[in-house]
């Protein structure tokens, strides 16, 4: 095997589960689209349709290195090793407020002027009673979609060593959410943890914070470890996990970043085990919080 492109990572803001939240039918088109895309034969020569497995088998032996010399990646990756070792070390981000990508879908299309309210029929139609907090739509799209998926990854113990922090900094600038540093946005995250030319107008405040946060950059380099790792194992230290906020960068316990605002998060993990236990959460997303996102109907879908 040859030599890994990187031992570590920090997934900003999102996972590999949170946006390809599809039904298994919707993940085969997707895999057909992408094999047409690499010039892969979908169909028999009587127009019957080719099995996965044998269209996964062309696609293991795609011209990979013809892709490579494209160049269209980065230096290091268009000449890394053809096959890419395990990850040993993980480290998972997350914001307060991860929904202005959906605020600027939503606020910018006519056509979605009532959409609001298709959100409330959709709660109601899946979940039954009918949910109040409706002004938080996004806070809910924001805990169940990205904060939920990226816990339940890290969790899940892919790899050796994982870390969760909750990035939860105020973005200072002016933007379409109304009041500034009212949420900690993406991708002021990422700005804000490499640099650049908007630091000299920070809040004084943010300094310290900011250059306590860049300490995790340690974690890539070396392996620095930010925090106690994520522990579901009974005698393993506990759930530890970092927040950045305004009051500095600290590590805290389950507590600390599962019951932040109030207990929001938790209060939301309890209501996705009362509605179906373990899948619970996935009802939310896909049935409730997707749905609204991508059709605003409240008909139930099938699944």
């Amino acid at each position: 095997m040859g030599r890994p492109v990187f031992k570590r990572a920090i997934a900003f803001s999102k996972t590999p589960v949170t946006l390809p939240a599809l039904t298994p039918e919707e993940h085969h088109e997707n895999f057909v689209q992408q094999a047409r895309a690499l010039g892969i034969w979908t169909t028999h020569a009587d127009g019957a349709a080719r099995s996965a497995s044998s269209i996964a088998a062309d696609m293991l032996n795609a011209p990979i290195d013809r892709i490579r010399d494209l160049a269209w990646e980065r230096w290091l990756t268009t000449t890394s090793p053809p096959r890419i070792g395990r990850l040993p070390d993980h480290h998972y981000n997350n914001l307060r407020w991860l929904h202005l990508i959906s605020y600027n879908m939503l606020a910018r299309d006519s056509s979605r002027a009532n959409h609001a309210a298709a959100f409330l029929r959709i709660a109601e139609d899946v979940l039954a009673p009918l949910l109040q907090e409706s002004a938080r739509i996004c806070l809910f799209e924001s805990d169940i979609g990205f904060f939920a998926a990226a816990l339940a990854t890290a969790e899940a113990s892919f790899v050796p060593k994982m870390y969760v922090h909750v990035f939860d900094l105020g973005n200072p600038f002016l933007g379409p959410v109304g009041e500034k540093g009212a949420f900690a946005t993406h991708t002021f995250d990422v700005v804000t943890l490499l640099g650049g030319v908007h630091e000299h107008v920070l809040p004084e405040r943010y300094g310290p914070v900011v250059r306590a946060w860049r300490d995790v950059l340690e974690f890539v380099g070396v392996g620095k470890s930010p925090c106690a790792e994520l522990s579901t194992r009974d005698g393993g230290g506990g759930r530890k996990g970092v927040v950045v906020n305004r009051e500095g960068v600290r590590e805290v316990d389950e507590e600390g970043w599962l019951g932040s605002d109030g207990g929001r998060r938790g209060r939301l993990f309890e209501l996705a085990r009362d509605v179906k236990s373990d899948e619970g959460r996935d009802v939310l997303w896909v049935e409730v919080c997707r749905r609204f996102l991508m059709k605003g109907e409240s008909e139930r879908s099938v699944m």
